[in-house]
């Protein structure tokens, strides 16, 4: 038998084995038994082996030598090289008979054993493992010598044949690549969901062992083989699925990384002035698009100390801050229990909205909620003031008033500013006419006014100021307005 592969697998056998003094020219081509078998059982007086024109020096060795070897009416793929490509099934048709009852003289006993011979081509060998004789075939089974031999009769009398196209290399290496290729695209593409892009990347991964089935069972690309038989062309795409798979898993363990690492900045980044829901929702999908500026309904409010301006001349630096701080602190927390996002701090005010980044139905009730809890916080803030060591004698005969307008329409809202710094903010006519309606609170000596767009019905205590004409706007805006006996005394 032939040699094996590196891996001990038998897959090609020579179909002539050139004979003559070692460094010089052979004088003999002796053929590979069944070849010749079938050369003698057909009456074919020689063989025909075809090869390809000689080639430029550097000509890859897949575009030269031999071609296919004919003998008569069989035409035979063989490599450059001369080997058959094996093309092993699990049985074989062969029938096997004892020489024991060819040789008997009983002639009732070797009657039909001859018959059974009569017109077949036979091989004559031991079937026993014991004789070395023996080798593992390309579907992994253990063979005996002469099963080979059997076995390619078999394939070349049936015209079935495996053959590896010159192309196949060349195939193969640009599978590879364009998987690769396509592989680091879906992982890399940030509006694909990473169920979307395990899907997608599975997909990639089956087209080369897909393309290679369909090219060597269904005959895609398959060379006309004449009236008889077929040739099934072998092109592999366990190499491309298997360097495919290495860089889809690199991909996933990249991704799950760069998604903990973006958890994480998201967290850091906006957990400081959005409310905790939102940076929970931020946590579970890290869709940076979230934060794309876009045009969506948000009711906004801006909320400034009264006289703070005044009551800072009396502060040290260190009672300021801490002043600042604590107010600062309890309008934060109002404003993120009632699910609103911080937009920014205006010195000892605070700028805020709802219905954004995340979708709030609810957001005008929020937003109301969010106003009457600041005022009492803010009375709360104001007992303790009282008590606390470092400002009571400060605030002793002082109180925190503030003033909150709320505003609801259309504004844009998303990262805005320059390309080392940005902030997530809204823009718009709706936005400046809550900064109107919040300097309002001073004329109307009342601590919240809002538009009727932010009222809409939700609420019937709250004093109906009617059109009220806003600084920089042309038209009026209707408004309402929350006085209490506390903001008097």
């Amino acid at each position: 038998m032939s040699a094996a592969d590196t891996d001990g697998i038998l897959r090609r056998v020579p179909t002539a084995i050139a004979i003559g003094e070692p460094g010089a020219l052979a004088t003999e081509l002796r053929f590979f038994l069944s070849i010749e078998a079938l050369r003698v059982a057909t009456g074919t007086a020689q063989y025909g082996i075809t090869s390809r024109p000689p080639s430029p020096a550097g000509t890859p060795h897949e575009l030269r030598g031999l071609e296919k070897l004919e003998m008569g009416k069989l035409s035979l793929p063989i490599d450059t090289q001369g080997h058959l490509r094996l093309y092993e099934s699990h049985e074989f048709g062969a029938e096997v008979v004892s020489v024991a009852d060819v040789l008997s003289p009983d002639d009732a006993r070797s009657g039909p054993a001859k018959a059974k011979l009569t017109g077949k081509v036979v091989f004559v060998a031991p079937r026993v493992f014991g004789l070395g004789d023996r080798a593992i075939g390309p579907l992994g089974t253990l063979r005996r010598g002469v099963d080979f031999h059997v076995g390619l009769a078999e394939q070349i009398i049936a015209g079935e044949f495996v053959a590896e196209p010159r192309w196949a290399r060349l195939a193969e290496t640009l599978a590879l690549l364009s998987l690769g290729l396509a592989l680091m695209l879906t992982l890399g593409g940030r509006r694909r969901r990473l169920s979307q892009q395990v899907i997608l990347g599975l997909a990639l991964l089956a087209l080369p062992l897909a393309a290679s089935w369909l090219i060597f069972d269904q005959g895609w690309l398959q060379p006309d083989s004449g009236e008889r038989g077929s040739t099934h062309l072998l092109v592999d795409g366990i190499w491309a699925s298997l360097v495919g798979l290495l860089v889809f898993v690199s991909g996933l363990s990249g991704r799950a990384l760069q998604t903990e690492l973006a958890q994480r900045t998201l967290r850091a980044s906006f957990s400081r002035y959005l409310p905790p829901s939102v940076v929970e929702v931020l946590d579970r999908d890290t869709d940076l698009s979230l934060f794309d500026p876009k045009e969506r309904e948000i009711t906004v409010m801006f909320v400034d100390v009264r006289g703070f301006t005044t009551l800072s001349e009396a502060l040290n630096a260190k009672q300021s801050v801490a002043l600042v701080n604590r107010f600062l602190t309890a309008i934060s927390d109002s404003i993120q229990q009632e699910s609103g996002t911080i937009d920014k701090y205006l010195g000892d005010g605070v700028m805020a909205f709802w219905n954004a980044p995340t979708e709030q139905p609810n957001h005008r009730e929020l937003a109301i909620g969010a106003g009457l809890s600041i005022l009492q916080a803010i009375d709360a803030l104001n007992i303790e003031l009282k008590t606390d060591p470092d400002l009571a004698e400060v605030m002793a005969n002082r109180k925190l008033t503030v003033g909150i307008g709320l505003n609801t329409g259309r504004a844009s809202v998303g990262n805005f500013g320059s390309e080392k710094r940005l902030d997530y903010s809204a823009i718009g006519d709706t936005v400046n006419s809550a900064a109107r309606l919040e300097g309002l609170c001073k004329e109307f000596s009342a601590e919240l006014i809002l538009s009727s767009s932010t009222l809409c019905g939700i609420s019937n205590s709250f004093e109906h100021l009617g059109p009220t004409p806003i600084r920089g706007r042309e038209d009026t805006i209707d408004v309402y307005c929350l006085r209490r006996k506390s903001a008097h005394d």
